[in-house]
């Protein structure tokens, strides 16, 4: 073998190693459950209109009872609710809200009936926004924050401050949307359904042995190849 194929592989083996080792890192904080769409601004009076959407993008059943929702302008007590105790199916739409269903809120069928408590709000200088918690995990697993600056730092998933995510977050009866992604605001209400797909879970096991693969590949001694008489 050359010595440009021998580095060749070498460059080769650190990569897959350093994205075996950086996916496992990412796969041991990731989230089971994330908020995939709001009704925050229905048409006409908002009490008993508002809605939330989640849906679960892992490969097996989450329990509902594991997570809360928080929402607010300056951080995220102005209200909050915890939810029940629920297996969602992998890849399956969880709609909070209600208990008003009409064309004026998309015509929601609500799978938890909860009359948000003070209501969600509607941003006018500063952002506002809503957060999804995991029992045990101190900063939010999820957040959107809309609005046009976010004056009170409302904090993201990292736990600082977090950019906004929809700074015009679109007219009355238009939903807040997670593509997977990113969010956009001023969408068609589609509770209960959109285009989200369950991200394939990668098991810290086969990667872990994958990068031990990889290490190993790289500690290898080379053999000269022999020259022919």
């Amino acid at each position: 073998m050359t010595a440009a194929r021998r580095g060749t592989l070498r460059r080769t083996a650190r990569a897959l190693a350093a994205a075996v080792f950086a996916l496992l890192g990412g796969a041991q904080g990731a989230s089971a459950l994330v908020i995939s769409e709001v009704m925050f601004n229905p048409n006409g009076p908002d009490d008993g209109r508002e809605w939330i959407e989640l849906f679960n993008d892992s490969g097996s059943a989450v329990d509902l009872s594991d997570y809360s929702l928080g929402w607010g302008g300056t951080d995220y007590t102005f209200g909050t609710l915890a939810l029940p105790s629920v297996m969602l199916a992998s890849g399956a739409y969880y709609v909070i809200g209600g208990p008003v269903s009409n064309a004026n809120n998309g015509n929601p069928t609500f799978d938890l009936v909860a009359n948000f408590a003070p209501d969600l709000q509607n941003p006018a200088v500063f952002s506002d926004g809503i957060a999804l918690y995991q029992t045990g995990v101190t900063n939010p697993i999820h957040v959107v924050i809309y609005g046009f600056f976010n004056a009170n730092g409302l904090v993201d998933e990292t736990g600082a401050p977090g950019a906004v995510d929809v700074p015009f977050p679109g007219a009355a009866g238009t939903t807040l949307v997670w593509n997977g992604t990113s969010w956009s605001g001023g969408n068609a209400a589609s509770p209960g359904s959109g285009s989200l797909v369950v991200v394939p879970e990668v098991k810290p096991a086969m990667l872990m042995v994958l990068g031990l693969g990889g290490m190993a590949f790289l500690g290898t001694p080379r053999r000269r190849a022999k020259r022919s008489a």
